[in-house]
């Protein structure tokens, strides 16, 4: 909420301070709306009752000191050791957390059954109510897994502003002087008529000055930013023309000239919201000319001619060291690239490298480097003009893509008033909460209700809708009459910031007369999270943005029914995908549009938290596996093939109208995989229509380009649909039969519709 939130107090407890807040009311509609008050705002959703104000926290029973550490039950199951061998924890460390570890109720099973949470040492253990059988157990000191796993992390720095950079990295060494290339004076001139013609200006014709900056680097023995941070515009293509009559010299060293690109991309990635590196060579590094080897000798600078042995005792003793040195500038120079995709997201950043010169020449740095991201492309051009115009129109088209993709966010204004802190410590077995402490309560007048979309059996049409369904009040906790979150939000995605919440029990007079802010609240029912907005326009939106969130949640859930009953019997438990379900919860807030505030809430999840795959192709792998109940032992799955494989599924049975995919979330063998926030791209007339993050027939695209079905898909029976090129024939049908149906609503009438 509101850091400068205005608290509401109850007219019974005090009526001096509401006519005072009845006289502020009057002021705050000096722009002549008829806006609701705050009574008939709470009229409007119901009035309040008032439960007995309890104590939802039970004593707990403690283990007796005398008994040691090993003689603690505890029963564990294959997944359970399997995980914990995987984390490093040991057997011992979850028995020291039983015994001398802060317990607490953690949220219920799957199934609705009643589970514990014991904290000790860095390490977490969920077990079943008996305290006895081992549910699921990670650490919290960030060493969890000792396999190597490719992650999906988020990025170090938010791309939080408007528009696309495009960093260009052209070698400039002396062979870009050779005139090897029909039609052009230099290898030079060709690269930047081309690079004018075919990039430039074809960018210019879409509107590229408008959301497009570019930054030229040029690649010697340094690195020289000769364009920095320009607009995309005529004077661009001026620049071009001027910097083309330049002579190349020197060598062509990679490392200064990525490294130069990550310091101007950092420096200006919060005025944007995508990047594209372009990375241009004729030939293989030369970095090396002044590195030295392990004996301090700058060995590739000596000539071998005269010197055989380059300063070395033996020939096979230089070789080796010769061998040594270009094996870490390859890994130096894709260390660099994986820094870029670190810093700002994996996905996010384009990736082209272009190898311009003799067939001969060794290029392999340059295949290397781009296949480090998974939007990295390479492209091997020889010396021939029209393969060097085709890559650099390919590269715009790349260019024309990440605009599309960011064009919703262009004009949304980031709020300012919320800072994330994600080294947040909050106590979650504290009982009491206040506002001093950081909390923001909210109780009965306070409290307008908490909302959710009623379950659904799963619709029989190939296209699954939430569009028709209305939110219903809901029940709160037994002993609940409001709910609380605190003031920082802990973590943010992409549209979302994320805070600690829970419901709670406050006692009549919650709000003291004198405005004491003591602690006035007890918790009550599970851990939650709350999310809201990040940006100024959708926070004033209110109810009916998270309702957009609630019914993408709702349809992935659906979606998900469908392929838990496909899939085969044996594997019904651990290879189970369920979606959590999301509620919506309102207040009074006097610094709110129309005086009420609305969050998207839902439990929060118990486990080691992954994300399987994104809404840009990017997908988890490792080598984990999800055994089945089963004694088949050539049916094993890895535990990141199931989540591909319910998107892969997601995508059929939706006859190619929907794909879910960005699913996160946790996984453990008695309740398969819990997920939360996922997209839905859909493929119709409307864009976003399940949000910003729906990037319908390229999202779906993008799925395609990066899966590889697994045997779980064939099992399923799911048809090959790698590479994605083989997905249009199959998308047109379900367009053209949706429209069908929407048809329906309307008639023809010349080359309009008009609603009957």
């Amino acid at each position: 909420m509101h850091e400068s939130q205005l608290t509401l107090i109850d007219s019974q407890d005090n009526p001096t301070v509401t006519d005072e807040l009845t006289g502020l009311v009057r002021e705050l509609n000096i722009d002549g709306k008829n806006k609701k008050t705050i009574e008939e705002i709470r009229a409007s959703f119901g009035k309040a009752q008032t439960p007995t104000y309890i104590d939802t926290f039970s004593k707990q029973d403690k283990i007796p000191t005398s008994l040691r550490t090993e003689d603690i039950t505890l029963i564990s199951h294959a997944h359970g050791r399997q995980r914990r061998g995987e984390r490093n924890i040991e057997r011992q460390e979850l028995q020291a957390a039983i015994k001398h570890g802060r317990k607490d109720i953690a949220n219920p099973g799957r199934d609705g059954s009643k589970r514990w949470r014991y904290e000790h040492m860095g390490v977490v253990y969920i077990t079943d109510e008996t305290s006895r059988h081992e549910v699921t157990s990670w650490r919290i000191d960030g060493e969890d897994e000792d396999e190597e796993v490719e992650e999906i992390a988020p990025a170090e720095v938010e791309l939080a502003g408007k528009g696309c950079h495009a960093v260009l990295i052209v070698d400039n060494s002396a062979s870009m002087r050779a005139s090897d290339v029909p039609g052009y004076e230099t290898r030079a001139k060709a690269v930047y008529q081309c690079l004018r013609n075919d990039f430039a200006k074809e960018q210019l014709k879409s509107g590229a000055a408008d959301d497009v900056v570019v930054t030229l680097i040029s690649m010697s023995n340094d690195a020289s930013v000769l364009i920095d941070t320009k607009p995309l515009d005529e004077s661009f293509i001026k620049n071009i023309e001027r910097i083309s009559k330049r002579r190349p010299k020197s060598h062509g060293n990679y490392i200064p000239a990525l490294d130069k690109a990550l310091e101007v991309m950092t420096a200006d990635a919060p005025n944007r919201s995508s990047v594209l590196l372009l990375f241009f060579s004729d030939g293989a590094p030369s970095d090396q000319s002044c590195m030295k080897c392990e004996h301090g000798i700058q060995i590739f600078d000596i000539d071998r001619k005269v010197d055989p042995k380059m300063q070395h005792t033996s020939k096979g003793s230089a070789w080796n060291c010769r061998k040594r040195i270009m094996e870490k500038l390859e890994k130096d120079c894709c260390n660099r690239v994986k820094r870029i995709g670190q810093v700002f997201g994996r996905d996010k950043v384009i990736f082209r490298t272009l190898a311009f010169g003799p067939i001969k020449e060794d290029f392999r740095l340059l295949e290397q480097m781009a296949g480090v991201l998974p939007r990295g492309e390479f492209q091997k051009l020889g010396l021939n003009a029209a393969n060097l115009k085709t890559a650099f129109s390919s590269v715009s088209s790349s260019l024309l893509t990440l605009r599309t993709e960011g064009g919703h966010h262009a004009s949304l204004t980031r709020r300012s008033d919320k800072v994330v802190d994600k080294n947040q410590k909050v106590d979650p077995t504290l009982r009491n909460l206040g506002e001093k402490d950081g909390w923001y309560i909210y109780a009965f007048d306070d409290f307008l209700g908490k909302f959710q979309f009623p379950d659904d059996d799963e619709p029989q049409s190939y296209q699954i809708r939430a569009t028709g369904k209305k939110l219903v009040k809901s029940s709160l906790s037994p002993g609940a009459n409001g709910f609380a979150f605190y003031e920082t939000p802990y973590e943010e995605g992409a549209e979302r910031f994320v805070y600690r919440c829970t419901e709670i029990s406050a006692p009549i007079g919650y709000r003291p007369p004198d405005g004491s802010m003591s602690n006035t609240a007890q918790r009550c029912g599970l851990r939650l999270v709350a999310k809201e907005a990040k940006d100024v326009e959708n926070h004033h939106q209110g109810r009916k943005w998270h309702e957009k969130f609630a019914r993408t949640q709702l349809i992935a859930a659906t979606l998900a029914k469908a392929f838990t009953k496909r899939l085969p019997n044996p594997y019904r438990r651990e290879w189970t995908v369920t979606f959590i379900k999301t509620t919506i919860y309102g207040c009074v807030d006097l610094t709110y549009e129309n005086y009420q505030a609305w969050v998207l809430v839902e439990p929060e999840l118990d486990g080691k938290f992954l994300k399987w795959n994104n809404n840009a192709g990017l997908v988890r792998r490792s080598t984990a596996t999800v055994r089945p109940t089963s004694n088949d032992n050539s049916n094993f799955e890895t535990l990141d093939d199931i989540p591909q494989a319910f998107s892969h599924f997601s995508y059929e049975h939706s006859a190619g109208r929907q794909l879910v995919c960005d699913l996160q979330g946790v996984w453990n063998a008695d309740d398969g995989y819990l997920l939360t926030d996922p997209v839905v791209h859909q493929v119709g007339e409307q864009r976003y229509i399940n949000g910003a993050t729906d990037k319908g027939l390229v999202g779906i695209k993008n799925f395609f380009e990066t899966h590889v079905c697994s045997s779980l898909c064939k099992k399923m029976g799911l048809p090959l649909r790698t590479p994605a090129s083989n997905l249009i024939n199959y998308i047109k049908p379900a367009q053209k039969e949706y429209k069908k149906l929407d048809d329906k609503k309307y008639r023809s009438r010349g080359n309009g519709r008009r609603r009957q």
